[in-house]
């Protein structure tokens, strides 16, 4: 984990991990709720606005927190599977691209400007490619992380994979400068 994923979001999902280990939700569960949650996100950057700005960036970060939250319960459980594997990151991929997008969309509702469907298309777009590049690297990465074996070229790519943005994102919205992110 990265230094800010360490300080800001595992504190935050390893409690959300005690609070749901004793229950009947499944690790591939929490992903599809995590999936909604950061699809309800883009649905608010998409409206655009400052308190839609908020609201989206807000739970995009839940969506993070509950992210972290699958894997820590298929770990403890011993309910790693490929398939959850691949789930996660899939939905996750669909997040970032619809999030960009939308962040795009909102702002050019906002302020008018057709750059900013320009630029919500081109993250997204770049989001699909670096997942498309790097998404079976990701998958393997996670499973020879829970094996444990980890190697320089699996740490470069959870670099490259890691969701630190989502921080930086909230502090924008709370500024109203969603614009700086797009750019």
């Amino acid at each position: 984990d990265s230094l800010a994923t360490r300080l800001l979001s595992r504190p935050v999902s390893k409690l959300m991990t005690r609070l749901l280990i004793n229950t009947r939700f499944t690790p591939n569960q929490i992903t599809v709720l995590s999936f909604i949650l950061g699809l309800a996100s883009a649905g608010y950057f998409f409206l655009g606005g400052y308190q839609m700005g908020v609201m989206g960036a807000g739970l995009l970060l839940a969506s993070i927190w509950v992210d972290g939250v699958d894997g820590e319960i298929a770990r403890i459980k011993f309910m790693e599977t490929e398939f959850g594997g691949k789930l996660d990151i899939l939905c996750d991929n669909i997040v970032h691209v619809a999030v960009f997008f939308s962040i795009g969309m909102g702002l050019f509702h906002v302020q008018g400007g057709m750059i900013y469907i320009v630029l919500g298309s081109l993250a997204a777009v770049g989001s699909l490619i670096s997942f498309l590049m790097i998404g079976a690297a990701v998958t393997a990465g996670k499973a020879s992380a829970s094996s444990g074996k980890s190697g320089k070229k699996s740490d470069f790519v959870d670099k490259l994979a890691n969701r630190d943005f989502t921080h930086f994102l909230f502090v924008l919205a709370l500024l109203d400068r969603l614009d700086v992110f797009i750019w």
